[in-house]
């Protein structure tokens, strides 16, 4: 389940992504998440580190999770309440639990994916994609693994016009108009 959300700057796409994959945290316990930037500046220290880190706050009031500053990650503690997946599917091997964890990573260069070579993503989110080198967005989607089966593996992406991987993206999204 492949979605790319597209358009100018300015029109939300980065709020819209963050809010879709802590959602499914909270919906589908011992979620994996990575959102990644391909660079740390910008829209990754003034939007996504201070909404987790505000995020992380309200959930450590809540006694329902934490933010990690050194690791830069958000842990639900058992994510799961009434009327999520695993209550609906009657467990299926998951304890209810079990964490669901973001982490918020940056991938500058080609070789640093290579960092997340044995990680298991069940939703991958890619915030400006098209900035993200084709062999980037290849080998991390690569990472996406099935666990528990009723966590679906989802990779979620926004861009704007142009980019490195325009194209690539173009093709996948857009297949009738750059065939």
């Amino acid at each position: 389940d492949d979605v790319l959300y597209g358009g100018a700057a300015g029109g939300g796409k980065t709020m819209v992504l963050f809010d879709d994959v802590v959602n499914r945290a909270f919906y589908y316990p011992g979620t994996r998440i990575a959102l990644f930037r391909r660079h740390f500046s910008g829209e990754m220290q003034q939007k996504l580190l201070p909404w987790a880190r505000e995020l992380g706050k309200e959930m450590e009031r809540l006694k329902i999770g934490n933010w990690r500053e050194d690791e830069k990650t958000l842990e639900w503690f058992n994510a799961c309440k009434s009327g999520c997946r695993h209550e609906i599917y009657g467990g299926l091997g998951v304890s209810e639990h079990q964490s669901s964890v973001m982490a918020l990573y940056h991938a500058e260069h080609d070789e640093d994916v290579h960092a997340h070579q044995g990680e298991d993503i069940s939703v991958l989110a890619m915030d400006e994609l098209t900035t993200f080198s084709e062999y980037q967005i290849r080998f991390l989607k690569g990472r996406c693994m099935r666990g528990p089966s009723f966590i679906p593996i989802k990779f979620r992406s926004t861009t704007n016009p142009g980019g490195v991987s325009h194209q690539y993206a173009g093709m996948r999204f857009y297949c009738c108009q750059y065939a």
